[in-house]
């Protein structure tokens, strides 16, 4: 019953909630679309393999470099959790908000942006883990306090007969 009588602050609290995710994900599209793929590839000159980092996974069949170095067989790497699209930025943010290998998403960030890209999820986790689930903390227990208040002056009208 408690959780009845606080089902319109919990639902305003959720659209709370997902206006946030959506403007994180907006954000972080903004910042760091296109920004976590990588190539492995195969240098044909050196016969080594090669990690490379590259703006956009939309590669051709050969690729040469500015300092002339000719590459073969590559394909892109792109983590699952990257700001590529609204799908992937709103799960990412997700992931993040409940902090599963949210130090990776942070890491790839930095890696392939600058430091300053701690930035956006030092917020991301400041407002969103430690405001916004605490808003939810207190919406919850400021109605079973209110809960447990009316019991009491229920009780005491009752036994006052």
């Amino acid at each position: 019953i408690v959780m009845l009588k606080t089902m319109d602050n919990v639902a305003t609290f959720f659209s709370l909630l997902l206006l946030f995710i959506f403007i994180f994900s907006i954000l972080g599209m903004h910042l760091f679309g296109g920004e976590f793929c990588s190539i492995e590839a195969f240098n044909i000159t050196s016969h080594k393999e090669l990690h490379i980092k590259c703006k956009c996974c939309t590669c051709h069949e050969n690729y040469i470099f500015k300092n002339d170095t000719h590459i073969k067989d590559f394909y892109c790497l792109q983590p699952r959790k990257n700001f590529d699209s609204l799908t992937y930025a709103l799960l990412t943010v997700f992931q993040v908000l409940t902090q599963e290998d949210w130090n990776e998403v942070l890491y790839n960030g930095m890696e392939n942006t600058s430091a300053w890209a701690a930035l956006y999820f030092i917020a991301l986790m400041t407002f969103g883990n430690y405001v916004l689930f605490n808003l939810l903390v207190a919406i919850l227990v400021e109605g079973f306090s209110t809960e447990k208040m009316g019991g009491n002056s229920d009780n005491e009208t009752n036994s006052n007969r």
